[in-house]
């Protein structure tokens, strides 16, 4: 990560470190002052501990004081400055730490354990906040936060000191092997060896899980209030909420004691031994925030969360379908739209995991009757404006597509359950709407007349899907449909992760994104798809649609659970 260098290139520069060699102390501060925060932070992923962090950092500016003679102009005068902090924290993390005595009811935990002593503190985000200002770069600010996450400081605190410097230096601050290897005086061979033994460290602890690099970040409100629900319950000595608001796969550490509890049982168990209500009085909780440190879901959860929506598409597209033709295209519509307003609902007010996924999937079923909609165009359209009729409706779904991701990143500063909230309400009073101005497109004869004709198959006929590939004009349609349709929900499903997690960007900026492919999809759907079709028979149109809807579904949720999984398996510099 570079970091920025202020004015030590500048002809000032060079005014004040003539004038603070010859022993001027203020032009020895203003040399010093830009640099003061970065270098503590330097001393910090060092050391771990903010207090080790400012012994260090004191010790640094006062050898630069008294050795400020020797400084020949080789390097710049921060990379100087680096040096000198780097010597110093190699020489305090050599130093053996003597850990505090345990309480005496942390006796038999500490007799079994075999976690490593680590010495680690956390770094108020407002010191943090001076170097973003500083360099105003957005991906110095994804670098930043990335490289002072707890996890990764915990990972490094692990390394022998010079792995550590090495990897901080090479990795953390992008210094070339060369420049490393004249700091520390030694070879870039011993460097890039160091180097590759300090990655293959940080390797294996992501492996096993003491490191992970892919928590999606939630907004400020959603953060704000789950701390909320943590001091009251900490403040009402209810262990038992308190930890019902753990993560399933949450760690507790408590540095330098060398405990480690996994997962919620196992963190209830050691709070079991603390007596009721005795930490309270002497330990009180305050809002704050930390090394930029979020709780989030993993994108893998987030794909598996998409996945479930498209797989109950798989079932109910079909279901629905065969529905509509027996009784009718209206009852479908009213009772698929009136499901999905319950299923918005259920999503929006979850409070645990299972109940997302129960919302998602009541919304995954009822969302299988866009073959429903294109159906009821076909009953009301005859073939010369059927293919205008279906862009419409494709049309529509970009519309939806322009105003539900703006009007769902605006409400997300409210807590991401109101857009779901919300997009019940208005499903709800699409319901509403449907019953009062939709009428019937099948009429009771012709749907006598379609039972008598229909004949026995599955709701999901994988011959039926096997024949129209092998179909010489709808299989490469076919074909092209499935893979755009695995394709574009690749890209819906990783692109709000990618776009949080390296690009900085917040919901309502997403939205925007969603947004303009919302009115591409108009754009293609309303103005072409009547133009690209007119030469094109339109049964071969209606038959391609019919087929490709259930397994697009497939793909739909095969897409989500890879881009979810090649997020979470991304490996960053760290």
């Amino acid at each position: 990560m570079t970091l920025p260098t202020g004015a030590h290139g500048s002809a000032t520069a060079a005014v004040d470190l003539a004038a603070a060699t010859a022993g001027d102390a203020e032009a020895f501060r203003r040399l010093t002052q830009p640099s003061l925060r970065e270098l503590h932070l330097h001393c910090y992923r060092m050391l771990g501990s903010i207090q080790d962090a400012e012994d260090a950092l004191q010790e640094t500016v006062l050898r630069a004081w008294r050795h400020l003679a020797s400084f020949a102009g080789r390097s710049t005068f921060r990379s100087w400055l680096y040096r000198i902090a780097t010597n110093v924290c190699l020489t305090a993390a050599a130093r053996q730490h003597v850990a505090p005595p345990a309480p005496g009811w942390l006796a038999d935990a500490l007799a079994t354990s075999s976690e490593p002593v680590i010495h680690l503190s956390p770094y108020p985000d407002a010191w943090l906040d001076e170097l973003e200002a500083a360099s105003g770069n957005p991906v110095a600010h994804y670098e930043l936060r990335e490289s002072v996450e707890l996890a990764f400081l915990a990972a490094v605190q692990v390394l022998p000191p010079r792995q550590r410097a090495v990897l901080i230096l090479r990795d953390v601050l992008t210094w070339s092997a060369s420049e490393v290897a004249e700091l520390l005086g030694a070879t870039t061979v011993s460097v890039n060896s160091a180097l590759q033994r300090a990655r293959a460290t940080i390797a294996r602890q992501r492996r096993e899980g003491r490191l992970r690099t892919d928590l999606v970040v939630p907004t400020d409100a959603v953060e704000e209030s789950l701390v909320r629900r943590y001091i009251d319950a900490w403040e009402a000595a209810d262990m038992d909420g308190f930890v019902a608001l753990l993560r399933s796969d949450a760690v507790l550490t408590m540095p330098p004691l060398p405990l480690r509890y996994v997962g919620r049982p196992a963190i209830a168990s050691f709070f079991a031994l603390i007596p009721r209500g005795s930490l309270r009085p002497s330990l009180r909780l305050t809002a704050s925030r930390a090394n930029r440190q979020p709780v989030g879901a993993s994108p893998f959860l987030v794909g598996l969360l998409v996945a479930s929506y498209a797989a109950a598409q798989v079932v109910g597209a079909p279901l629905i379908g065969r529905f509509s033709d027996r009784y009718g295209r209206r009852p479908a519509l009213l009772i698929t739209i009136c499901c999905n307003a319950v299923g918005f609902f259920v999503f929006g007010l979850a409070n645990s995991l299972p109940l997302l996924f129960a919302g998602r999937i009541l919304s995954g079923i009822s969302g299988g009757n866009l073959a429903v909609a294109q159906s009821y165009v076909v009953d009301i359209t005859d073939a010369q404006h059927r293919a205008r009729g279906l862009g419409m409706i494709g049309a529509a779904f970009g519309i939806g597509f322009v105003i539900g991701p703006l009007l769902g990143g605006a409400l997300s500063v409210f807590g991401y359950g109101v857009p779901a909230l919300v997009a019940g309400g208005l499903s709800a009073l699409n319901c509403i709407a449907a019953f009062a101005f939709l009428t019937e497109s099948l009429t009771p004869a012709r749907r006598t007349d379609m039972r008598l004709k229909a004949q026995p198959r599955t709701a999901f006929a994988l011959n039926a899907l096997l024949d129209a590939l092998k179909h010489p004009q709808v299989g490469p349609l076919l074909n092209a449909r499935l893979f755009f349709a695995f394709a574009f929900n690749l890209f819906i499903t990783i692109f709000p992760l990618y776009a949080q997690s390296r690009l900085g960007l917040n919901a309502p900026q997403i939205g925007f994104v969603f947004a303009y492919v919302g009115v591409l999809l108009i754009i293609v759907q309303a103005v072409l798809v009547g133009r690209m079709v007119a030469d094109l028979a339109a049964g071969e149109i209606l038959a391609s649609v019919e087929m490709a809807a259930p397994p697009e579904r497939v793909f739909y949720a095969l897409a989500s659970v890879v881009s979810s999984s090649s997020c979470r398996s991304h490996s960053t510099r760290i």
